[in-house]
């Protein structure tokens, strides 16, 4: 936790095997700020070498407020698009970002787009005489607050 005092959450000394893509997910939450991690040993003395670690988890704090006031429109421009829509919210606090997440029915929101800097997206991958439906979530280190208002765009 403070760079200095080190305890180890994964041990593959004894385990005889290659983890070259190894993926480890602990019991309980380590609550850690830096991770390190220690090569024992190579075969025939190579040089270890790392190309990528990847470190999940959720920081302390409060989750993001609630995005509220959402809207969603086809396409206004001329000639209009019926693949196109755009959609707007207003800002929550604390978000650091959103996720737009739509798709054909109210619990078939399986399409998204990750938002930042900004709380409008043009979405330009619809179907024309499809309906859509919309939702906003709001995130931040500390987790992620689903969006409850679900928008209908008709087809």
């Amino acid at each position: 936790k403070d760079g200095k005092q080190w305890t180890t959450l994964v041990d593959h000394r004894k385990s005889g095997r290659d983890s070259s893509q190894d993926y480890e997910e602990l019991d309980q939450p380590a609550g850690v700020r830096y991770v390190r991690i220690t090569n024992e040993r190579m075969p025939n003395h190579a040089k270890v070498s790392l190309s990528g670690l990847r470190v999940f988890g959720v920081g302390q704090g409060v989750p993001p407020a609630k995005v509220n006031g959402i809207e969603v429109a086809r396409s206004g421009k001329e000639p209009a698009d019926g693949r196109i829509a755009e959609v707007s919210w207003k800002a929550a606090p604390g978000a650091e970002f959103y996720i737009v997440r739509y798709g054909i029915a109210p619990d078939r929101l399986f399409d998204s787009y990750q938002v930042y800097n900004a709380t409008s997206r043009e979405i330009r991958s619809l179907n024309t005489g499809v309906g859509y439906y919309f939702t906003v979530d709001a995130v931040n280190s500390a987790g992620i607050t689903k969006g409850t208002q679900v928008v209908p765009l008709r087809p």
